[in-house]
């Protein structure tokens, strides 16, 4: 992800048994977290703009549309983790963690 930009975020989601993964009824939570002293950290829900969730076979695909803002909170060069959570029926359920690098810009602030 590369600082100060709208970018869309893809999360595919799916049961590690091959099972549907149908999170389109569930309470989702989508969490960014900078590593390192301080680091910002946000979590988007389902419901919220820009967050978008479907099923697309047996898989859910979460697309998140960050903010200028919110990538700018972030600091180049240092790995951001995400996680999925949701809640359905009573089981709460997480994924595994992933991690990305937040990439620099020249030019610094919302444009």
């Amino acid at each position: 992800m590369r600082r100060g930009t709208t970018p869309t975020v893809t999360l595919t989601v799916t049961n590690g048994d091959g099972s549907p993964c149908d999170l389109t009824d569930a309470d989702v939570y989508v969490t960014f977290r900078e590593v390192g002293g301080n680091g910002f950290s946000k979590t988007f829900r389902d419901g919220d703009d820009g967050v978008d969730i479907a099923l697309e076979g047996d898989a859910s695909v979460i697309s998140i549309t960050m903010t200028q803002a919110d990538t700018l909170r972030f600091h180049a060069g240092r790995k951001v983790r995400v996680q999925v959570r949701s809640k359905a029926m009573g089981i709460a359920q997480a994924t595994t963690i992933e991690e990305f690098m937040a990439e620099e810009i020249l030019l610094d602030g919302e444009i």
